[in-house]
């Protein structure tokens, strides 16, 4: 399979938005309080997350723009006492940092966080590698194919 990669993390990006709507939805069922708001910023990033999966599964131009926001938004998060911000989507390597220590954690995780709480007593930045690497190798395509669409442009005008 040509540029299997692209397959992986489009893959990754639906198996991510499948666990977060899960998540949501199954809280939603038991009763669980959740701010409207929460809810709604959470399935819009899945369903973001989905639709540039399937779109960059299916080669479409805007499937690789989209998956780069999906994927830039997921590399770094922020947890503080009274602020938390973190977006998780499938596979994922993080690597947490903090004043009393440094932590690795990994696993599959559909997770959306943002807003006045958190669970951590202190300040904590995390780093997720997945999705940093995902990043890295898609912008490198973003801008190939860029370059390659202005190249097209720039021959075929002067053949004209």
């Amino acid at each position: 399979m040509k540029r299997s990669p692209e397959y992986l993390i489009a893959a990754n990006q639906v198996f991510g938005a499948l666990l977060l709507t899960d998540a949501y939805l199954a809280s939603l069922t038991r009763g669980t309080p959740l701010p409207v708001l929460l809810v709604v910023a959470a399935l819009a990033a899945a369903t973001i997350s989905g639709v540039a999966g399937v779109l960059m599964w299916r080669r479409r131009t805007v499937g690789l723009p989209l998956s780069l926001i999906v994927q830039g938004l997921q590399i770094l998060g922020v947890a503080a006492p009274n602020f938390d911000w973190r977006l998780k989507l499938g596979v994922n390597v993080t690597i947490e940092v903090s004043r009393s220590g440094f932590m690795t954690h990994w696993g599959f995780n559909g997770l959306y966080a943002i807003g006045p709480w958190s669970v951590s007593p202190e300040f904590t930045v995390t780093f997720n590698a997945v999705a940093l690497a995902a990043f890295a190798y898609l912008f490198k395509l973003w801008r190939r194919d860029r370059l390659m669409s202005g190249a097209v442009t720039t021959s075929v005008g002067r053949a004209v």
